[in-house]
């Protein structure tokens, strides 16, 4: 009769990634049998089965190894190596949670909270910093997010008061704004009228995926000069983040005759980046 098989050292035999899931599991306060379970679930590929026992014991050893902090960075590069490769595992693991195809219900709080967490404890393996804690308003957005599960919305994450007036715009509205200001900009740059920068930068949003239900290019583009014209205006305008991005523009404006034509699109791109990034609805808010 054969020998069972030896289990096999979390710290021999996985490679950050899954070390990063189960630390993350870990502070989320499961169970090393859940772990255990979730890793063999989810990583086999071929690979032997991680037992709870191997868990906890890895978890041991990550606990007393993060409780000695890195006093003298230069002289500790190896320890700087490693907390940096084991911080991108763990955004790895965010970024993992947040393109899961239920991520939407929670709004993406989970990748957030576990890319929080990680930058978080990466700011804290490094003594001067944790001695400061530096890591305090992160901690404070963790806590945050933690009770925004459990149903309790934090002050910090309560919108201000405004009273009365125009809406506050949403992060993917701000970004789209200030990307189609700069477009039109752009676009006059080549050569455009006003109406035919504005009706042409409608046109590529549309063809974008940012179709407006129910309006036409023409009214699109009527509100895109408007934005433009209040981004114009400065700090007091209600598109203020994309009049200094449209200032920023300006400063650098390429010398007439350089400009490619079309180039004015690839600014609309960055409204593509968005969208991934910020969740941006593929709507232009006219008002």
């Amino acid at each position: 009769m054969s020998a069972p098989a030896k289990a096999p050292t979390l710290t021999k035999e996985m490679d950050a990634l899954i070390q990063a899931w189960v630390w993350q599991m870990h502070q989320a306060g499961e169970a090393v049998e859940r772990i255990a379970a979730e890793v063999n679930t989810r990583f086999a590929n071929g690979r032997e089965e991680v037992t709870p026992e191997s868990v906890g014991n890895w978890l041991l050893r990550e606990e007393g190894r993060r409780a000695v902090k890195i006093t003298t960075p230069f002289a500790e590069p190896e320890a700087v190596a490693d907390a940096l490769r084991f911080l991108s595992a763990e955004l790895v693991v965010a970024q993992i949670h947040l393109d899961a195809p239920n991520h939407e219900e929670v709004g993406g709080r989970s990748g957030a909270l576990v890319a929080l967490v990680a930058v978080a404890d990466f700011i804290d393996r490094f003594a001067d910093m944790a001695n400061a804690n530096l890591a305090k308003p992160l901690r404070a957005m963790q806590a945050a997010l933690t009770e925004l599960e459990k149903g309790k919305v934090h002050p910090i994450l309560k919108p201000r008061s405004r009273g009365r007036g125009r809406p506050q715009a949403t992060v993917g509205t701000v970004a789209l704004v200030k990307h189609a200001v700069v477009a039109m900009e752009a676009a006059r740059d080549e050569g455009m009228s006003r109406t035919m920068a504005a009706n042409a930068v409608a046109k590529e949003l549309d063809r974008r995926g940012y179709a407006i239900p129910g309006k036409s290019i023409e009214e699109a583009g009527r509100a895109i000069a408007k934005w433009r014209d209040e981004a114009s205006e400065g700090e007091g305008s209600h598109h203020a983040e994309a009049g200094r991005l449209l200032r920023r523009y300006r400063k650098d404006r390429p010398e007439k005759g350089t400009i490619k034509p079309g180039a004015w699109k690839s600014v609309l791109a960055l409204a593509d980046k968005h969208t991934r990034v910020v969740g941006m609805p593929k709507k232009i808010p006219i008002k």
